[in-house]
């Protein structure tokens, strides 16, 4: 089940631009947001499986999507879309080292 808050926004979102409200519209609607995030979940034989994050009419709406690794799409090799992963996401800075030859 889609979280109630983002649920809300994207039905506002989507009402505010002539989209329908029902729930695969709302979860299209998400989909099909401005990516600005992605990031590795996991890895499997047929797909990958990442989290995104999108930016819809200011806010950052995060969920797990895959990606296959061939010519199938994720759902005809298996991945199903779960919308509980759909929800509110917040920016965080993180400092990362990273390791790079002498010159």
């Amino acid at each position: 089940m889609i979280n109630e808050k983002v649920l809300q926004h994207v039905t506002a979102f989507n009402s505010a631009n002539g989209y329908g409200a029902d729930e695969a519209t709302i979860i299209e609607s998400i989909r099909e947001g401005k990516r600005i995030w992605r990031g590795n979940e996991s890895k499997r034989r047929w797909w990958n499986e990442y989290t995104y994050v999108v930016e819809i009419n200011g806010m950052l709406i995060g969920y797990r999507d895959a990606e296959t690794t061939g010519d199938m799409s994720a759902q005809e090799t298996g991945f199903e879309f779960d919308t509980g992963s759909i929800r509110e996401y917040e920016a965080k800075e993180q400092t990362v080292t990273v390791y790079a030859p002498k010159e």
